[in-house]
């Protein structure tokens, strides 16, 4: 049940963040916003799990209940980098998202509380800042 609110808390953020102007304004001046979602890990890598689960089922799971409801939005086109229990290497996945000329690729994870991390468990989201491209990070900080 958890992980169906987590679920249901990101579809409302995507929705909540697509809706508001300045989102508009970081899209390309094109008619379709075009978002890549990523759902974290896949094939020989589970990524975080316990007894019941393992996060990149969970990732994937996620992944499509946000793009169903994001499908929604007439002007919203939203691709997956993978759409079963498949490794992709990161330098796929953004391959993927340039090669659609995606407007955003967002990555989903479900982090395990560690030892390591005691912050990093649940919902965490992280973009561009400091001597990273300015702009781009401006973009990535307003969707956030």
């Amino acid at each position: 049940m958890k992980y169906l609110y987590l679920s249901i808390i990101l579809s409302i953020a995507a929705i909540t963040a697509l809706s508001a102007p300045s989102v508009r304004l970081c899209a390309r001046k094109k008619d379709m916003l075009t978002l890549v979602l990523d759902p974290g890990h896949g094939g020989t890598d589970s990524g975080a799990s316990n007894d019941t689960a393992d996060e990149s089922d969970l990732n994937l799971q996620i992944a499509k209940a946000l793009k169903d409801e994001l499908e929604n939005y007439a002007d919203v086109k939203v691709l997956l980098t993978r759409e079963d229990d498949t490794f992709i290497g990161l330098e796929d996945r953004t391959a993927f998202a340039r090669e659609h000329e995606a407007d955003f690729l967002i990555s989903l994870h479900n982090n395990a509380i560690s030892p390591t991390a005691p912050y990093d468990h649940g919902c965490t989201v992280l973009t561009a800042c400091g001597r990273y491209d300015t702009d781009m990070a401006d973009k990535e900080q307003k969707l956030a």
